[in-house]
């Protein structure tokens, strides 16, 4: 699989553009490993992979779901299983962010430009069509497909995709990318969902302000809450306790829909609407307070399947799937800190790695 280098980035002003220093080198440096993938990547590939890149936890766990996941005919595109997958033919390439493996603990640090730059680097490393043989090479020597869609897995990766998009466009290159917030908007707005959206998601993702960028600049115009429940045993319990939360606040405006943006949660949405439609329609005094806060239209929105219909919108849209006649297939990497330090990172085949 594999292998990347850490670097972080930080803010340069220049003619008012807000330029990472990491752009600025890659753009510069005609003789970097960086300069040569981007000059050299070809986006209108339709035999190049899809990746999924960040943690390993959530890519390995988005990477199975779109691997096998049958929202669609894969004839007409109707939204109906046909018990074909979805992505039938494509190849994934899972990108096991090892170097950085806490983008939680960059925003505690207040690295807010490492975060930028660890999307933009990923990004640089999915575009490659060669990857280092192992953590000592000194020039990467392996072959492998490079991206035609990078798909991350962390929310924290928004931070950086505008950033991501300047290096790939001042190279004339198109950049194919979807996050999880972008997603998780994209079906929000297929779905017309209008009104107060709560937001269940990590404390620290709610305070990063990624649902507040993408939101604002995208103009969605989404009105949201946020909560982080805890301690709860079941996702029915957990739900009830975002609600409690909610209520606390002294709110009553009634929630439209309720947005997962954890992944281990996602697998549970279709039960957690369920247990929304079985409130709204009992008139059981127990959950009357829940009622009075639940639209009556209320959906669940989760981030790992939405993430699938924004990568399965995209190919059909561009025709960019491959038509192979076979199953899904994967191939992974690990992007690992390099013996350089911390601004160097590998790309390396994953079973390389011992």
């Amino acid at each position: 699989m594999t292998a990347v280098m850490a670097i972080s980035c930080g803010r340069n002003g220049a003619d008012g553009v807000d330029l990472l220093p990491y752009l600025g080198s890659v753009m510069a440096d005609t003789s970097s490993v960086e300069h040569s993938v981007m000059a050299g990547y070809d986006p209108m590939d339709r035999y190049g992979d899809i990746a999924v890149i960040g943690p390993e936890k959530d890519t390995r766990l988005l990477t199975d779901y779109l691997m096998r996941c049958d929202m669609y005919d894969n004839v007409d595109a109707r939204e109906m299983r046909d018990s074909l997958p979805d992505f039938a033919g494509e190849i994934f390439a899972s990108y096991y962010d090892l170097a950085d493996s806490s983008c939680t603990a960059l925003f505690r640090e207040g690295r807010d430009d490492s975060i930028r730059t660890v999307t933009v680097r990923n990004a640089v490393a999915a575009a490659a069509s060669e990857c280092y043989q192992n953590i000592f090479s000194n020039a990467p020597t392996e072959g492998k497909p490079s991206a035609k869609v990078m798909v991350f897995s962390s929310p924290y990766s928004e931070a950086g995709v505008e950033d991501a998009d300047t290096l790939f466009s001042f190279f004339g290159k198109r950049l194919r990318v979807i996050s999880p917030v972008r997603a998780i908007a994209e079906r929000m707005t297929n779905l017309h969902v209008s009104g107060r959206v709560g937001i269940w998601a990590e404390s620290d993702v709610l305070a990063s302000g990624v649902y507040a960028l993408v939101f604002r600049d995208w103009n969605y115009g989404f009105d949201y809450v946020g909560f982080s429940p805890e301690g709860f045993s079941t996702a029915e319990e957990g739900f009830f306790r975002f609600l409690d939360m909610y209520m606390s606040t002294g709110e009553v405006t009634p929630l439209a829909a309720l947005v997962i943006d954890d992944f281990g949660l996602s697998a549970y949405a279709d039960s957690i609407s369920e247990v929304a439609a079985r409130v709204n329609s009992s008139t059981a005094d127990e959950y009357a307070v829940y009622r009075a806060i639940l639209d009556d239209d209320f959906k669940v929105i989760d981030a790992v399947s939405s993430i699938a219909r924004s990568c399965y919108g995209l190919l059909r849209n561009e025709n960019l799937f491959t038509h192979r006649i076979q199953y899904p297939s994967v191939m992974e990497y690990a992007i690992l800190p390099s013996a350089g330090g911390d601004t160097d990172i590998k790309y390396i085949r994953y079973n390389h790695v011992h």
